[in-house]
């Protein structure tokens, strides 16, 4: 099944119904429509057909949305690009992936042509396209045709692009579907007066890219956010009424902050997702808006692997602490260091079958080797056990752990302690050389007043820490820092951290 498939539909069933609001905009199911197909004829018109890589280096827009359907449209292969990249990262991303074309926006051709890269600059340019067809239906791809080449987050080393699937990624739309329906998708278009999804995730990300998917595949129209700002996202709300919403810790913490009065009083609930949400910052937003924090799991690698569906929600069946019970298509398997399935309850690293997983990583054979088993299973390189509901508990990442004088100690525990401390804005903590030990906890923390004694403050956090929870676990040095290094999604950076301690 063409990922486009789902679009096309919506147009032929319900042509006149908004599709997309962004903005002031309001597109028809329609118009976006038409507006890949004409995009995808251009593409087709330069040799940009099956099989061929085409980077999309735009910002969340209707553009985005045009260019990402018109590509699949001719059978190509999209490769999302973050609109932030330096030239440096943006080079990385174009080569790891051979680029056989990037399109942009005006004011990024010239930039991206001085790279000097052999490859096509396309300029997205509207008024080009409009010279082209608008009927354009998509091929329907092979078991083995690719869709996209989304990256990953990078936190631990250089961003790897995952080389997906069309059929994999309508498997993991399945999945999703699930959360919102209680069963496999596709479905017939939604009720007109049926809430729309938000997209607060940029679309070069997969949580942005597949919030758009799913919304089509079920009949939701969706309201389409440039970047995140709390204040835009706040009126938003106000007007369109969604029932649900998904976003990142980052942003559930710019809401729980905003200094004004917020309505969500259409929400019903709130999924986080992209990163480990921590136990605090849940609390903090449930006690303001009244409204239940969920989680689901998922991947780039391995798609989405468990969640909770509405009737768990409406219904209170879903269970503090886990991140969702295990889709019926999905196999999770929990094992020790040597490879051995471990019994429910116990801890160790979480491998997964599904029909969602990667067929591998751009460029990098040598990687895919320690992500997918000989089996066929991927591992998320998490620690988690399951429940005898076959539920799934995720406690942290395996590369994580600290080894400190022969336990295993996990960071995660530390920070939600330290962010008890009245001082603490926000806190990462990472493992650092100790020639006794072998590692230590080592902290740093971002202080909501920056004028405290900051010597006495940190012989004060690691006592704090000593108190609440085993010595073995406890930090043993502190740095004050302005702020904690994230990815462009949120996502804490460790491995600068671990370089700035070293």
């Amino acid at each position: 099944m063409n990922l486009a498939h789902d679009l096309e539909r919506r147009a032929q069933e319900e042509p006149g119904r908004i599709g997309l609001y962004f903005k002031d905009e309001a597109l028809t199911f329609l118009g976006i429509d038409q507006m890949s197909s004409r995009v995808g004829n251009y593409l087709k018109s330069v040799g940009l057909e099956k099989g061929k890589r085409l980077a999309i280096f735009l910002p969340s827009s209707p553009r985005f949305i045009a260019a990402l359907f018109g590509a699949w449209k001719v059978g190509a292969i999209v490769v999302p690009i973050n609109n932030l990249y330096k030239d440096k990262e943006l080079r990385h991303g174009l080569e790891q992936t051979k680029a056989d074309a990037v399109i942009t926006d005006k004011d990024h051709l010239e930039r991206v042509k001085k790279l000097g890269m052999n490859l096509e600059v396309l300029c997205y340019d509207d008024k080009l396209f409009a010279g082209f067809s608008s009927a354009c239906p998509s091929f329907t791809p092979d078991e083995q045709d690719i869709a996209l080449m989304p990256f990953t987050g990078g936190t631990s080393g250089e961003a790897r692009a995952a080389i997906l699937g069309h059929n994999s990624q309508y498997a993991t739309l399945s999945n999703l579907a699930a959360i919102s329906k209680g069963r496999p998708g596709p479905f017939p278009i939604a009720r007109s007066n049926t809430p729309p999804n938000f997209i607060a995730m940029p679309l070069f990300h997969m949580g942005g890219l597949m919030s758009l998917l799913i919304a089509y595949n079920v009949g939701r129209s969706v309201v389409l956010m440039r970047k995140f700002e709390a204040e835009t996202f706040v009126q938003l709300v106000a007007k369109h009424r969604p029932d649900t919403l998904a976003l990142m810790p980052t942003m559930i913490q710019m809401l729980v902050n905003y200094p004004e009065e917020v309505d969500l009083s259409s929400v019903k609930s709130l999924l986080s997702t992209g990163q480990e949400l921590n136990p605090s910052l849940k609390r903090r937003f449930e006690l303001r808006f009244n409204i239940p924090v969920i989680q689901n799991y998922g991947s780039t690698e391995a798609g989405h692997i468990a969640g909770w569906t509405v009737r768990d929600i409406t219904e209170k069946r879903w269970k503090p602490g886990a991140v969702g019970r295990v889709y019926e298509n999905v196999e999770v398997f929990i094992r020790d260091p040597e490879g051995k399935d471990l019994p429910v309850g116990k801890t160790g690293q979480i491998w997964i079958k599904t029909k969602g997983t990667m067929e591998g990583y751009a460029g990098k054979d040598s990687v895919k080797e320690k992500v997918i088993s000989e089996d066929g299973l991927v591992t998320t390189s998490d620690l988690g056990y399951l429940d005898s509901d076959n539920c799934l508990f995720v406690i942290g990442r395996s590369r994580d752990m600290i080894k400190c004088g022969g336990f295993q100690v996990l960071p995660g525990e530390i920070e939600e302690t330290l962010r008890e401390h009245p001082a603490v804005l926000d806190v990462a903590v990472v493992g650092v050389p100790d020639e006794r030990l072998g590692e230590m906890p080592k902290a740093f923390v971002v202080l909501k007043d920056e004028t405290q004694d900051k010597d006495k403050l940190a012989l004060e956090l690691i006592e704090f820490c000593r108190s609440k929870i085993a010595h073995y676990k406890a930090v043993r040095a502190v740095s004050f820092v302005r702020e904690i290094p994230k990815s462009e999604v949120g996502k804490v950076v460790k491995r600068f951290l671990q370089e700035q301690a070293s």
